[in-house]
């Protein structure tokens, strides 16, 4: 599932499916969403739940579900929080639940200075990497564009800048902004191992503390288990054998020879299990995204 950067008082819209024990669309019944705030005690109430909409069109097919999410203060929202949403319902007398995906709710800032940022790998611009520049109590992250650029509004002082990006590393550096800035930022390609069984593929996350500063080599442990794996394929997993992973240099955790298609749950260090679906079509390598908590 893919991660989103949303802004504090968007309307964030997420989408799932919903099949029936033989596998075709199924629309439900009942159809709920809970938004959990990451790094939340694992027992921490959601921040906020409700219904999601069935897409009625004849177009769609069956099962086809919307969430609409009204990321506000007033629904206990904060800026700079990163939020995890699961759904459930009710189809052949079962009740399936999912991760539908999560987001992160940034702004621009509203300082006096324009810090027009881009970001390259060294020659070639970056598209939706996450930018964080943060001094004190304020933080604000903006996405860039295709041209790899995008743009904070920031008072005087001594930034922190932080960037994320799937498949890419950076070690957090500082700017001093005393009126308009134009930096540019370069991040490293990450060496993940790939899979050699094309049934199978290297599942990796970016660890960070709850201060959302990536962590060093060793310094966090990631277990991975197998839920419910394909049929077809010739693997034989049980849900009982975990395997362990610790963060290298640029904070990932990777878990090599993953079926393809499968569904596994992840936890870091001794934090709640999270569900990640690994999809058919997936490559020898896949990013599962960013994990965030106590290390």
């Amino acid at each position: 599932m893919s991660h989103r950067l949303a802004t504090l008082g968007d309307t964030v819209y997420l989408w799932f499916a919903a099949n029936d024990t033989n596998g075709s669309g199924n629309d439900g019944a009942t159809p709920v969403y809970d938004v959990r705030l990451g790094g939340a005690a694992a027992n921490a109430a959601p921040v906020l739940s409700g219904a999601a909409s069935l897409l009625s069109h004849a177009n769609y097919p069956a099962g086809a579900h919307e969430v609409a999410i009204a990321a506000t203060v007033g629904n206990g929202f904060a800026l700079g929080e990163t939020y995890a949403v699961f759904c459930a319902l009710t189809a052949d007398g079962q009740n399936p639940t999912g991760f539908v995906g999560s987001f992160t709710l940034g702004s621009g800032g509203s300082g006096a200075n324009t810090v027009t940022s881009t970001i390259d790998d060294g020659s070639n611009p970056l598209e939706s990497a996450s930018v964080r520049y943060s001094k004190g109590a304020e933080s604000y992250v903006q996405q860039t564009n295709a041209s790899g650029q995008c743009t904070h509004s920031l008072d005087n002082g001594t930034w922190t800048v932080a960037i994320t990006l799937a498949g890419y590393a950076f070690t957090q550096t500082t700017l001093v902004v005393d009126g308009n800035k134009t930096p540019t930022h370069s991040m490293s390609l990450l060496t993940i191992t790939p899979s050699a069984d094309p049934a199978a593929t290297t599942v990796y996350w970016v660890v960070k503390g709850k201060d959302r500063t990536t962590v060093g080599a060793g310094q966090a442990r990631m277990d991975l288990r197998i839920l419910t794996p394909p049929t077809d394929n010739g693997f034989a997993w049980s849900d009982q054998e975990d395997d362990s992973a610790v963060s290298d240099a640029n904070g990932i955790c990777q878990f090599l020879n993953v079926p393809k298609g499968s569904t596994v749950q992840a936890r870091l260090g001794e934090g709640s299990w999270q569900i990640t679906e690994i999809p058919l079509a997936a490559g020898a390598t896949y990013p599962a995204g960013e994990v965030i908590g106590k290390v």
